[in-house]
């Protein structure tokens, strides 16, 4: 089960900035129920939240890094997956 966790969060970071990733989506690929998937992601907040928080960290260290400092939140926000502001 934790190597099936880790092989799924390493999917979701690859795959941030797709904003139609989510648990339809990750379930599909990885051929588990939604039931099974949320089972699995429970302890860590639920896949939505994991999602979120993966997004909302890249956002924040987009924010700070000076070679982005050009670029409107909006852009940021969307190179992070999230699909409205």
């Amino acid at each position: 089960v934790t190597s099936m966790v880790l092989q799924i969060r390493r999917h979701i970071d690859a795959h941030l900035s797709d904003p139609a990733l989510g648990a339809d989506q990750v379930a599909a690929r990885f051929a588990l129920s939604r039931a099974t998937l949320y089972r699995l992601f429970e302890p860590l907040g639920g896949v939505a939240d994991y999602i979120r928080a993966r997004r909302l960290r890249r956002a924040f260290f987009a924010l700070r890094a000076r070679e982005l400092a050009n670029l409107r939140i909006s852009d940021i926000a969307q190179r992070c997956g999230f699909a409205s502001m």
